[in-house]
Order: C-alpha cells, then structure tokens, then sequence
C-alpha cells in the first residue's frame, strides 16, 4: 500500500474519510466493505517510521 499525502486536486470519491483521534485516514470503500476490522499500528524501522495498515477479514460484503 502505498501512502501520499498530497490530497491536493486528487479524485477522492472512492474513498471514506475515518478520523481516530486527531489522523485522518482515507480508506477505500470496498476495503470498508470486505474487512471486518482495520488495525493501524506506527512502527518505526531503519528507514524512518510507516503505518501498518492489517485488515480482518469477513466472509462476504457488509
């Protein structure tokens, strides 16, 4: 998954705005669809830190 911060003139229809404190996340709607859950974990690694996005699976949409 690849991660951009310029929102800037971009097509943002196919996705959901879903706020957790004060981040702000953009996650498309069919993963909304699928996934029964979505965990996002900060990990910090030797090339700086990344978010870990790990999404539970549920047995059909909705």
């Amino acid at each position: 998954m690849s991660v951009d911060t310029n929102t800037a003139g971009k097509n943002l229809a196919p996705y959901e705005r879903v706020e957790y404190h004060d981040v702000a996340f953009l996650v498309p709607r069919n993963l909304i669809g699928w996934a029964a859950s979505l965990t996002v974990d900060a990990k910090r690694g030797v090339f700086g830190s990344k978010f870990v996005v790990e999404a539970g699976h549920a047995h059909g949409p909705g």
